[in-house]
């Protein structure tokens, strides 16, 4: 400890004089062997702050890195390489540390050798008793057959139940104390299965008792589905409800949705050292602590649960790498937390159906991996922060039924990758921007149940892929623009409940693709185009509450999917034709809805006036 020839010191951190420094340098994990984190030409770290790393040396042949959390001081760790040997690259590890709590350093690593003083004299008295028995037992003539105490195995474990109180926090390890905690319960399971024939590493014991004391915290007895739960199986052949949980010994993916889960994740999750994803949706889990690092974690899902209150996002900001955080269908509350922009890995971001009070925040910008941004049902408010438009990457943005204001930012029509724009059900207001003519990739647009005015641009031509576009109940004026023929992908058109005026343009009928149009309560005016015959798609069109007159074109009788009609409240005066009332014979037409103005249009097929 402490600085040696070729070592410099600088205020922030120490490195090697000599080291080359890697480009992407290996981490160190709790509990993880350093000859796993070597990758070529990268067998050191340099420049690297190692937060909460206390001790690095050899137990049972296996190199392995010890955390002690409840410090007030960090020690920084610097991997070096030493002379190759036949079996590869020796790996050195150098502990510096910086600031003071000399003090606290001493004590501490007389627990670990009193701790490990502890479990030798165990696993010697372990030895000790096995080998007499042999000897005075070996010739009492028993019939018993059962299979002794694997030495290696039980000693193992005691060394493992000494080292353990080192590796939690001060919570967990009061929680060892109490013959009821999950940790606890779950260091009984472990002592209890010393009888496996086969030495298991420290590596595994840890991860066994994450694993374990997670099941007892959240009811494991009481799942659904728990196969293979706490037996002799590896875990790796434990119940999941997804993909592969192991890459080789290590467990990466933990995925229990819909399974029953109630109380909370310990703390002892963060033993999972290599744990890459995390789906426990669909549950009835009402808390998470976290409150150490996992540079691992990739996934976070906590969709459908019972948390509450405010966000924990300084657990949150111990995940480096998290690129996926999922916690809609909760009810955490408090403000939008505007510390999320300080991950910079985050590439999902859901938050929908939660309390979420107050506006975005203008540092969004930082996010510059988001491709998905989901926070509707919340009672969000203030506008859309221009700096949005700074987030290139961004694909989705979902902000429907929230208290937004403002204007749409025209800065939006610099997202050109993005492809889903819903903030229907708003307040926001104004025209919609001519820069929207950039977002050619659009697939939905949903600006409905607003305060938008202004007429459709002609931009919205630009969008070939549209399949879904929702106007309504806006202040839109003018007319439907012909460049909407361009959209032959679209599925959706609704833009009831306007100011729309005009004609229902011929090019409509290029929307070969379209299901449902809902048109109705505008000042529409003129006749039905004959194109809309080429709609052979239709489900659904409702044209009622315009100014339409006849006549009614014969060329909907081709629609033979149409399945609602709904044309009433408008100035036609005609007889429905023939080919129309056909589809109520041949195509069930009449079971669904064909409702006209019967005062006005002869219709002997019609089901409603």
């Amino acid at each position: 400890v402490g600085g040696e020839a070729g070592v410099r010191q600088t205020p922030a951190l120490q490195y090697s004089d000599t080291a080359e420094i890697a480009t992407e340098p290996p981490s160190l994990r709790v509990g993880q062997r350093l000859e796993e984190t070597r990758t070529p030409g990268a067998e050191h770290i340099a420049g690297q702050n190692i937060q909460r790393i206390d001790s690095i040396g050899t137990l049972g042949g296996n190199t392995t890195v010890a955390s002690q959390q409840d410090r007030d001081y960090l020690v920084h760790a610097e991997i070096v390489q030493s002379q190759p040997d036949m079996s590869g690259p020796i790996v050195e590890a150098k502990l510096l540390e910086e600031g003071s709590g000399d003090a606290d350093q001493t004590n501490w690593m007389g627990r670990k050798s009193r701790h490990l003083k502890i479990a030798l004299v165990a696993l010697i008295l372990v030895v000790v008793g096995l080998t007499l028995g042999l000897v005075f037992g070996g010739g009492s003539g028993s019939n018993d057959t059962s299979t002794a105490v694997s030495p290696t195995a039980a000693g193992n474990t005691l060394i493992f139940t000494a080292l353990l109180p080192d590796f939690l926090n001060s919570r967990s390890t009061d929680a060892l104390m109490d013959p009821d905690s999950a940790q606890s319960k779950a260091v009984t399971w472990i002592e209890s299965r010393s009888d496996v024939h086969d030495p298991m590493p420290n590596e595994r014991l840890f991860q066994r008792f994450a694993l374990a004391s997670i099941y007892y915290s959240t009811q494991g007895q009481t799942w659904p589905r728990n196969d293979f739960w706490l037996t002799n199986e590896h875990e790796c052949e434990w119940f999941s409800t997804g993909v592969q949980p192991c890459s080789g010994d290590d467990f990466v993916n933990l995925e229990l949705v819909d399974n029953g889960l109630q109380g909370v994740i310990p703390d002892e999750i963060v033993l999972l050292s290599m744990l890459q994803r995390l789906d426990v949706g669909i549950n009835s889990l009402s808390g998470l602590f976290l409150e150490s690092p996992m540079d691992t974690l990739l996934e976070l899902r906590l969709t459908e649960n019972l948390f509450y209150g405010t966000l924990p996002m300084t657990g949150l900001l111990l995940l480096p790498r998290l690129e996926v955080l999922d916690i809609s269908f909760n009810a955490f509350s408090d403000s939008f937390p505007s510390q999320i922009v300080r991950m910079p890995s985050l590439q999902v971001f859901d938050c929908t159906d939660n309390d979420l009070t107050g506006q975005l925040p203008t540092g969004i910008a930082n996010l510059t991996s988001l491709e998905e941004l989901i926070c509707s049902d919340n009672p969000l408010s203030g506008s859309i922060p221009t700096q949005i438009g700074r987030v290139k990457s961004l694909k989705t943005l979902q902000l429907l039924q929230n208290g937004l204001s403002g204007s749409l930012p025209s800065e939006l029509g610099n997202l050109i990758l993005l492809r889903l724009l819903e903030v229907s059900q708003n307040d926001i207001e104004g025209p919609v921007p001519s820069q929207f003519s950039s977002l050619v990739n659009l697939e939905v647009l949903s600006l409905d149940l607003n305060r938008l005015s202004g007429t459709i641009p002609t931009a919205i031509g630009m969008m070939t892929y549209l399949t879904v576009l929702r106007l309504s109940e806006n202040f839109f004026r003018g007319t439907i623009p012909t460049h909407i023929g361009l959209l032959t992908d679209l599925n959706v058109f609704d833009g009831m409940f306007n100011g729309l005026t005009g004609t229902i343009p011929s090019e409509l009928g290029n929307l070969i693709s379209l299901v449902d149009l809902s048109i109705y309560s505008n000042e529409l005016s003129g006749v039905l185009p004959t194109e809309m015959g080429n709609l052979v798609a239709l489900i659904s069109i409702e044209i009622d509450n315009n100014k339409l007159t006849a006549p009614i074109p014969s060329e909907l009788g081709r629609l033979t999917s149409l399945g609602r009609l709904v044309m009433t409240n408008n100035s036609m005066i005609d007889t429905m034709p023939f080919e129309v009332c056909a589809l109520t014979v041949e195509h069930d037409l009449h079971q669904n809805l064909l409702e006209v103005d019967c005062e006005w249009v002869l219709c002997d097929c019609c089901f409603s006036c």
